[in-house]
């Protein structure tokens, strides 16, 4: 393994994009190192004509009609867009090189989302997906927020320190599924660090089989045009929900979201919280947990709540 991940590293860092390498490793089937313009991964030749479109956060795996190296054939397509998961990535390509194939010469991919499923949460250390009501909590705050101020922004995936942002200020957005307790994890030093008005939504949910709201449910709200749901359809399948994805359907009741405001009030930790405002030399994360109880804050309605 170690062989292949080494060349899939030295292959995915000279890659020119529309450009494929083909990798030679014991197998039957053509198996390629591929580069577009958005996404690198590989190629392997679909010879048993699997049909999957699964995205785990950042990595997906798909079956498609694509032209490489001058052949138009059927491929299976391990790919991901996030160039700073490159020594990762390349790992778990050779996992799939390896021993994934074998799934598909023993016919474990009729049922292939049993068989990601199972693959992703050997991958769990590598790739972390977010959690189905972290995804939801979002949404609501966006949706919430975009309907009084459409220069509104989801980052979605992890291209933005904070969850939205808008002309006059962002928000971080944390949830749980907890009935007591208001603990938040930061997961950096920068998360609560902002020259701009920062807010923190926290959100509490209750999970229920019926009379509750899913991520389908807010997606099909009137809020969005057709083209507003195409992009939000391409964030949630870059956070691994993509569209058919049955967590997607998963019900939640919303108690309450409350907001703080982040100012010199409220307790957290950023370079000033240092000598000579600098970090210490050698810390290169910080991640910290703030209990909400007692902290100034107001109640936001939507038109979700109960």
């Amino acid at each position: 393994m170690n062989d292949i991940s080494f060349d899939l590293k030295k292959n995915f860092a000279n890659l020119y994009h529309n450009q494929a390498l083909r990798i030679h490793a014991d197998s039957d089937l053509e198996i390629w190192t591929i580069r577009t313009n958005k996404e690198y991964g590989i190629a392997v030749e679909n010879f048993y004509e699997v049909e999957i479109d699964e995205k785990f956060n950042s990595v997906s795996l798909c079956s498609k009609k694509r032209i490489i190296n001058n052949r138009d054939g059927s491929w299976l397509l391990l790919v991901t867009q996030e160039e700073g998961l490159r020594e990762q990535f390349s790992s778990i390509c050779a996992e799939f090189i390896l021993n994934g194939i074998k799934y598909l010469k023993n016919g474990s991919f009729a049922n292939p989302y049993a068989w990601w499923e199972s693959w992703r949460q050997l991958l769990g250390d590598s790739i972390k997906t977010k959690r189905i009501y972290d995804v939801l909590g979002e949404l609501i705050c966006y949706e919430n927020i975009y309907e009084r101020n459409p220069n509104t922004t989801w980052f979605a995936e992890t291209y933005g320190v904070n969850d939205i942002e808008t002309n006059k200020g962002r928000y971080e957005v944390k949830s749980t599924v907890a009935r007591y307790g208001s603990a938040v994890t930061i997961s950096s030093e920068y998360q609560l660090d902002s020259k701009k008005t920062l807010k923190l939504l926290f959100c509490r949910f209750e999970k229920v089989d019926m009379n509750g709201i899913s991520i389908n449910d807010v997606l099909a709200s009137n809020t969005f045009t057709e083209k507003h749901k195409v992009e939000l359809e391409e964030k949630l399948g870059n956070l691994g929900y993509p569209k058919h994805m049955p967590e997607r359907n998963i019900k939640f009741r919303l108690l309450s979201i409350m907001e703080y405001t982040i100012d010199d009030k409220f307790p957290r930790i950023t370079k000033h919280s240092f000598k000579d405002d600098v970090y210490p030399k050698s810390i290169s994360n910080i991640q910290y947990q703030i209990d909400l109880n007692g902290l100034n804050c107001r109640q936001i309605k939507t038109k979700w709540e109960e």
